[in-house]
C-alpha cells in the first residue's frame, strides 16, 4: 500500500503527516505520535516482520510474547468473534491483529473516528515509506 493524499507539517523539529481522508486519522496518530522516531518505526517494523515471517508460529507468537488471544469479554467489548491479540498498546491507541484474516486494527477510545483496517503487508509497508519520510524530508 502506497501512502497517498497526506501532507508533511514540521512541528517542533518533528515530521508529521496529515491525510486528506479523515477516516486515517487513527493510522495519522499512530504514525506521529506512536512511531515518531527512526528507532521506534524500526522497533515497529522488527516486530512486524517476526510476526509476518513466523505466521506458521502464530499461536506460540500470541501466547508467549503478546499476552495471549483476548479473552470473551474483550471480544464483546469489541463487537468481534476470533482470535485476537494486541501487539501494541498504548493509553489511547491500541494496534491488534486478527489470526483468521492477518489484518491489524488501528484503534483508539478516546476519539470517535473510523477503525483503520489493513493488512499486515500494509502497515509494514506503511512504516516502511514513513521511515523514509522522517529520513528525507527536511
Amino acid at each position: 500500500m502506497r501512502l497517498t493524499n497526506f501532507i508533511i507539517k514540521s512541528v517542533d523539529n518533528n515530521k508529521l503527516i496529515e491525510f486528506q481522508d479523515l477516516s486515517m486519522e487513527n493510522l495519522s496518530l499512530l504514525l506521529n505520535w506512536n512511531y515518531l522516531t527512526i528507532e521506534k518505526i524500526d522497533n515497529a517494523l522488527n516486530k512486524l516482520q517476526n510476526i509476518k515471517n513466523n505466521w506458521t508460529d502464530i499461536d506460540n507468537i500470541a501466547n508467549n510474547l503478546y499476552g495471549g488471544y483476548w479473552d470473551f469479554q474483550t471480544l464483546a467489548d469489541n463487537n468481534v468473534t476470533g482470535d485476537w491479540f494486541t501487539i501494541d498498546q498504548w493509553e489511547d491507541l491500541d494496534v491488534s491483529i486478527c489470526k483468521s484474516n492477518q489484518n491489524i486494527y488501528i484503534n483508539n477510545d478516546l476519539i470517535c473516528a473510523p477503525i483503520v483496517e489493513l493488512s499486515l503487508t500494509d502497515l509494514i509497508n506503511i512504516l516502511e515509506q514513513w521511515k523514509q519520510i522522517q529520513l528525507s524530508y527536511t
